[in-house]
């Protein structure tokens, strides 16, 4: 992620959203009428210690992300369709054993 420091600054920065800081922030900076763009190529590989699928997983994690989807859906950034999805998605992969969220993971996001 590359930003205009200004515009970060002058939407308040980062905010309290344990786990999800950097999505808060750029669904604000969208809002605010910034451009984002993905690329095509992948810039960094990046690797990952096993306690990142134990900080990702049980219901406390579970219970921050719906309340961010829902935070989300409440502003406008998404429908009640996609709420439904993505917090559905989030419970089932943060309930998962740790061993078996890793190879979701492995399977649905990261190269392998």
């Amino acid at each position: 992620m590359m930003y205009n420091k200004e515009k970060v600054l002058e939407l308040g920065g980062y905010r309290q959203w344990p786990y999800f800081e950097d999505y808060d922030l750029w669904t604000r900076m969208l809002a605010s009428g910034c451009e984002g763009e993905n690329l095509k190529k992948s810039l960094l590989y990046m690797r990952t210690e096993a306690g990142m699928y134990d900080r990702r997983g049980g219901l406390s994690y579970a219970k921050k992300a719906i309340a961010f989807r829902w935070n989300l859906f409440r502003r406008g950034y998404s429908g009640l369709g996609d709420f439904i999805v993505s917090a559905g998605g989030q419970l089932v992969i943060s309930l998962l054993p740790s061993n078996a969220r890793k190879k979701a993971y492995a399977r649905m996001l990261r190269k392998r």
